[in-house]
């Protein structure tokens, strides 16, 4: 039986096809939303303790973040197993513009 370090490694080495899949469902729920990679992939320093972090980056400052989250770990559960290490970060564009490191416009 693999490791959990090993698994972890394994589905890590998929990162490309998740983040695809995963933007490609966020563009889907919310249309006038941007997309980015940002973090230790995006910047190609992945480690087994690394997650994959995804900027969903909204327009209107009034929406409702947590039900926003909420809707698309619900729907990334149709895709990912729930321990996949990605975290969703839904930011203004103002948050955004502010975060330090590389960013890659998924969608």
């Amino acid at each position: 039986m693999a490791e959990p370090t090993e698994s972890k490694l394994l589905a890590l080495r998929k990162w490309r096809e998740v983040v695809e899949k995963v933007s490609d469902l966020i563009k889907e729920m919310y249309p006038e939303v941007e997309v980015y990679l940002i973090g230790g992939a995006a910047e190609g320093r992945l480690t087994v303790l690394s997650d994959i972090d995804v900027a969903v980056v909204i327009r209107d400052r009034q929406i409702d973040r947590a039900k926003m989250l909420a809707n698309i770990w619900e729907a990334m559960e149709e895709i990912l197993p729930i321990w996949y290490p990605i975290e969703i970060h839904i930011l203004t564009r103002d948050e955004f513009r502010r975060l330090h490191g590389k960013k890659v416009k998924l969608s």
